[in-house]
């Protein structure tokens, strides 16, 4: 024979044990069922490390269902955690293919966006004429220079106030 995919629902049994003894019940109640559906005696399945560590540490606490696969040859019947291999599908309505391409998108966006921003805040901050090529061009007078201006303006309306 082949593989065979096998769901065990552990729960209607486990609930009925003692839980100090939840753990040897649910590898025995597993070789049991296992034995029944593959019509093989009980000897004859056998339980791999992982699958026994699986059940002994999660399964008997959370009683969850078991997803097994179970490969059966020359009489004997072996039982490993069915692990689903999925193949990802290429998604035509996805911008990104990978969380990692759209950081870098993103950080390339903002890389160059964020440059003219720096040119034009050197620009209006710098106390330098507007351009080399027309020295008779005024200076530019940055915003905070003009705060600055008004800033004492209506505090000396204050002071007079005081007296």
């Amino acid at each position: 024979m082949a593989h065979k995919v096998f769901i065990l629902n552990i729960r209607k049994y486990l609930v009925t044990q003692p839980r100090t003894k939840r753990r040897n019940k649910a590898v025995r109640f597993v070789r049991e069922r296992i034995a029944h559906y593959t019509k093989m005696p009980l000897e004859a399945v056998k339980i791999d490390q992982t699958l026994n560590s699986m059940i002994t540490k999660f399964s008997a606490r959370t009683m969850n269902k078991l997803k097994l696969d179970v490969n059966v040859e020359n009489g004997k019947a072996l039982l490993t955690p069915f692990i689903e291999k999925r193949k990802l599908k290429p998604s035509v309505t996805r911008k990104y293919k990978t969380y990692e391409t759209m950081i870098q998108a993103g950080k390339q966006k903002k890389g160059n966006a964020s440059q003219p921003a720096k040119e034009t805040q050197k620009a209006v901050s710098a106390d330098v004429p507007v351009s080399a090529s027309n020295p008779s061009a005024k200076k530019q007078t940055s915003a905070k220079a003009k705060l600055n201006q008004a800033v004492p303006k209506a505090g000396k309306k204050q002071e007079e106030k005081k007296q």
